[in-house]
């Protein structure tokens, strides 16, 4: 992807064309934030009470000062932590991403 990004050629990189791409699993993403929907989406704050966050073989927890007790301010980002669930099928991924 970044030497395509970089201008070379699918294939440059030795790709000649799609069919040459095999699938070798599926990942998803969620994003966990403190938006409030029944407020327009604004960032909710207060105090964390339980935070668990997910871990395990395919699961990947991109987050900051995440923890039980941190208190969340109405002035910064309001996402919390980014989920990726990895697995050879998709409905794998999407159970492992609902356990996270």
């Amino acid at each position: 992807q970044i030497r395509v990004t970089g201008g070379e050629t699918l294939a440059d990189v030795g790709i000649e064309n799609q069919d040459d791409i095999t699938l070798r699993g599926y990942a998803i993403q969620s994003r966990v934030t403190t938006e409030d929907p029944e407020a327009d989406f604004r960032p909710d704050v207060g105090r964390i009470q339980l935070w668990r966050p997910g871990e395990g073989f395919g699961i990947r927890m991109d987050g900051g000062n995440n923890f039980t007790g941190a208190v969340i301010s109405p002035h910064y980002d309001s996402m919390l932590a980014k989920i990726t669930a990895s697995a050879l099928t998709y409905e794998e991924a999407v159970d492992k991403l609902t356990r996270a």
